[in-house]
């Protein structure tokens, strides 16, 4: 696909000197070739006729392919695509990250001849809102976008300790997407993997206290794999297992956060300790599939249903292969056999026979 026209066909160093010269912002779009957001950009926002207007008078735009100007890319800390720098007189003064459409280009924009930055909007709506954890994750997401890695970490930190205080169904987020930005956070700020650390620490679930919940050990897990230390989660397994193996509770936190650990590493005889049921685990699942094949959709997404019902299927069949995989590693042939039944039965066909061959292939057993 060609380069929308919006963009000077000058490279960086000139398209600067023109912006300083005529007064006029230097907006950089570092993009990639294989960056489906910046493609949606392309087709939508450079070519937005108001987008088009607002340039000519009061900006030149640039679009920088990071793979073809690593260098370029590596001086302004570009670390994820697209990525959209202001830079007024040589110097930049603001930057977002990810797809924007027209409008919200355009706001940005006009609130940046304002004085405005992307960070003092999101500190507004965080001010007028202080529990409004949506408001204050964008905020959080700005900073380090910003590389202001300092007010990133005070962010993120409040983030973790309160959210689920005001927000109790943005724990798959915490968990999830946000844990990324704070492990790329930390790789880019020492004093955050710091904090982080002690946030870690200060759970106590190195001692496995019969007090410690599932969610503090969920967290503990979950920091000690963004802070890369999966040895010490190992350890830690293997030092308490037995009192593992009486806290029913945990079954569940401990499969979600140790299966793949584990199976990397080969023990899969291990997680089969995570399937204390393991038919009831996989009728579970196809409830959940159930769920999204029958109930309602909000609006808009009713288009993403096939989509979704085959991811959930997918996810179903992996966690199948591995439970007849960890299960025979195990000495429990007979439940793997009825897993093999059921997995079978709820979702026949050429998909589900792939995967349980190529997770016995990968434990080295045999189905039974």
């Amino acid at each position: 696909m060609s380069r929308p026209a919006i963009f000077a066909s000058q490279g960086y160093e000139e398209a600067s000197a023109a912006a300083n010269l005529t007064g006029k912002l230097l907006v950089l779009d570092a993009t990639a070739s294989w960056c489906q957001p910046c493609k949606t950009m392309d087709q939508i926002t450079w070519v937005d006729a108001k987008v088009i207007a607002w340039f000519a008078e009061h900006a030149i735009a640039l679009q920088v392919d990071v793979d073809e100007q690593k260098e370029l890319a590596r001086s302004l800390g570009i670390r994820s695509m697209p990525t959209i720098i202001a830079f007024r007189s040589g110097k930049e003064i603001d930057r977002l990250v990810g797809m924007r459409p027209p409008g919200e280009l355009l706001a940005w924009l006009e609130a940046l001849q304002r004085g405005e930055t992307a960070v003092d909007q999101l500190r507004k709506a965080s001010e007028a809102n202080p529990h409004d954890v949506q408001a204050r994750l964008a905020l959080a997401k700005a900073h380090a976008s910003s590389r202001n890695f300092a007010a990133a970490t005070e962010e993120f930190v409040r983030l973790w300790q309160h959210m689920l205080e005001h927000q109790p169904s943005m724990l798959g987020v915490r968990s999830s997407f946000m844990l990324n930005d704070i492990e790329m956070l930390m790789r880019e700020y020492a004093p955050a993997r710091v904090r982080f650390t002690e946030l870690r620490d200060a759970l106590g679930v190195d001692g496995v206290p019969p007090t410690a919940s599932p969610q503090e050990v969920a967290d503990w897990i979950s920091l000690s794999q963004a802070l890369g230390d999966q040895e010490r989660i190992l350890d830690w397994h293997n030092r308490h297992a037995a009192v593992l193996e009486g806290r029913p509770d945990l079954e569940t936190t401990l499969r979600v956060r140790l299966v793949r650990l584990l199976t990397e590493r080969g023990r899969w005889a291990d997680v089969a300790r995570f399937y204390r049921d393991p038919l009831a685990t996989l009728r579970q699942a196809n409830d959940r599939l159930a769920h999204i094949q029958k109930d309602a959709l909000p609006a808009g997404m009713e288009a993403m249903r096939p989509r979704m019902i085959e991811g959930v299927e997918d996810v179903m069949r992996k966690e199948a292969g591995v439970m007849v995989a960890a299960l025979v590693s195990a000495g429990r042939e007979s439940e793997a056999r009825a897993v093999l039944e059921e997995i079978r039965r709820l979702s026949p066909g050429e998909k589900t026979e792939q995967v349980l061959v190529k997770t016995a292939r990968e434990a080295s057993i045999e189905l039974p």
